[in-house]
């Protein structure tokens, strides 16, 4: 198993959740597509299923951010609106319904997003303005909506009528993320309903675990127990066994992982991966963050650890702290882009996904840490953890893409990676028996790139 990882974008950078004095762990049983827009509500909180339908936003029934109670104040608004508008102001009755649709905005799935505009910064409007309640529109509905319907909304809007329409619509009234305007995001909203309506692809959530610190991933030993070990940012893991939490930690190493300092502190527990024959010897590894202190300069402001454990031969619920064997260290010289998977490949190997090491545009060197390959960070490495020696705590395969090349690490296997933080094996599809593809060239610059094998999670900070 000799395959080459395709490096992501340089810019692609994830952060960890915030730190949270309390946290509760939920399983979500479902996926949208990546490049679908993210639904939020003006309260930053999920749409979701009203309890009862709504008679005026109707189109935001099945799935919306509006309760039954909301959708009367909003029609209770625009009919005060309209009250002193007399039918010969009104210019078409597809005027009235464009504003009504217009208005029922703060209903949409996309709420958030289509009220984030930048005139609402701008402009001195009175609580009662109709321009609060417009979502940010796309600029040729924009203009056509002043254009034909000019006679209903300069009665409405009075002396808030934007002086150049134009200008209002391309520029002033532009949502801070232009991919969301009206009516671009109802086609949205209604893919997004037909995906709650099927209850095959329905989104469902069941608490299963609360007050936990900051808890970072749920990780399977694979040893057929279906027992689930949760990893705590903090130092300690936990373990879940029929459905509820021990009492007792799997494995507590807070006294020697970084004091977090901030509440987007990227240190800490970051990862955990299992040997894959763990079930008959017991190894398992860590990736956590220590204090380091030179003599003479300093020259990191902490080190990643990647260390292996056992688990104890008397209580398979709780590890023995005592046997651990340091593999490897890196040295971060932030507390930002750390990283932090680990994951086994079929190959047996063991993956380090490694961030570029912090602060903004990796101003590490000449080229930055990420395409610099005597570094490790900023890569993906793979290592044989099963043959090594007194001198060594891993041996290097082979087979890694740059074995051999002079001024290279040898344990990369990828490089280019802004913050790789959660990764998985595209281990093919069991129903159909589809095996995962590995196909494998390398250019001239030795660039090396691998098709549906890994995927990587990354999210913007």
């Amino acid at each position: 198993g000799c395959g080459l990882i395709t490096p992501h974008s340089r810019y692609a950078t994830p952060a960890l959740p915030f730190v949270m004095k309390t946290s509760s762990l939920l399983f979500v049983l479902a996926f949208f597509s990546s490049a679908s827009p993210h639904p939020q509500c003006l309260n930053f909180l999920p749409p979701f299923v009203p309890h009862y339908p709504l008679s005026f936003c109707y189109q935001h029934s099945s799935l919306g951010c509006c309760t039954a109670d909301d959708d009367y104040r909003i029609s209770q608004y625009l009919t005060e609106q309209l009250y002193y508008i007399t039918p010969s102001h009104l210019d078409t009755e597809t005027c009235i319904t464009h504003l009504r649709s217009l208005i029922c905005s703060q209903c949409s799935s996309w709420s958030q997003h289509l009220y984030d505009r930048g005139d609402l910064q701008q402009l001195n409007l009175s609580d009662s303005s109709l321009l609060l309640r417009l979502p940010a529109m796309c600029p040729h509905f924009c203009r056509s909506l002043f254009t034909n319907c000019s006679q209903l909304f300069t009665q409405l809007l009075g002396h808030e009528y934007p002086v150049d329409t134009d200008d209002y619509c391309d520029n002033i009234q532009k949502s801070s993320d232009t991919s969301y305007c009206y009516p671009f995001t109802e086609d949205t909203s209604r893919q997004l309903q037909s995906v709650f309506q099927m209850s095959q692809t329905c989104v469902c959530l069941k608490p299963i675990v609360s007050n936990l610190r900051n808890p970072l991933a749920a990780v399977s030993p694979g040893d057929g127990s279906k027992r689930l070990f949760i990893i705590e940012q903090i130092g300690i893991i936990h373990i879940i066994k029929n459905q509820k939490l021990l009492p007792q930690p799997f494995l507590d190493m807070s006294n020697s992982v970084v004091d977090l300092f901030i509440r987007a502190d990227e240190r800490g527990l970051l990862g955990m991966a299992f040997h894959p024959n763990y079930k008959t010897n017991g190894r398992f590894y860590v990736y956590y963050s220590v204090w380091v202190y030179f003599t003479g300069r300093r020259r990191a402001a902490h080190v990643s650890r990647i260390s292996e454990l056992h688990v104890s031969r008397s209580n398979p619920d709780v590890a023995d702290g005592s046997m651990e064997r340091v593999v490897m260290e890196i040295e971060q010289p932030s507390f930002n882009h750390n990283g932090g998977q680990l994951a086994f490949g079929d190959d047996g190997f063991l993956y380090l996904f490694l961030g570029d090491g912090g602060k903004g545009g990796d101003p590490f060197g000449k080229i930055g840490n990420g395409q610099n390959r005597s570094t490790l960070l900023g890569s993906v490495l793979r290592i044989d953890i099963d043959n090594y020696n007194n001198t060594h705590s891993y041996s290097v395969p082979t087979c890694n893409p740059f074995v051999g090349i002079p001024g290279v690490r040898p344990e990369i296997y990828s490089y280019g990676l802004r913050n790789p933080w959660r990764c998985s094996f595209d281990r093919g599809n069991h129903a159909t028996g589809r095996k995962a593809h590995t196909h494998t060239h390398t250019h001239t610059h030795t660039h090396a790139y691998i098709h549906t094998y890994i995927h990587t999670v990354h999210v913007h900070q």
